[in-house]
């Protein structure tokens, strides 16, 4: 649920409430699992790219659960267009 609170302040354009959930949600992942695909989306409303399919990336190999919508997600749209977004889904197996 955080993630998804530092997607929406990002979305209203509250970047530092958004960017403090991320701090918090970087030092959550290093005393228990966070996947990195949510950290990736939150960098992604952040506007870097890169590091959203850096995560995204590193999430398949863990095989998250957090990837199991990725195909569907409207949030993603912006994203489709972007060659390594279809590299990744090929990855999954879901192109």
């Amino acid at each position: 649920m955080a993630a998804i609170r530092g997607i929406a302040y990002a979305a209203a354009g509250k970047f530092e409430e958004s960017r403090e959930i991320l701090e918090e949600l970087k030092a959550k992942s290093q005393k228990q699992y966070v996947s990195p695909l949510w950290i990736g989306n939150l960098y992604g409303a952040l506007g870097d790219i890169d590091k959203y399919f850096e995560l995204a990336n590193k999430a398949c190999e863990e095989r998250s659960e957090a990837l199991l919508g990725i195909k569907g997600d409207p949030n993603l749209v912006p994203y489709q267009s972007d060659p390594r977004y279809q590299a990744l889904l090929k990855k999954m197996g879901l192109e």
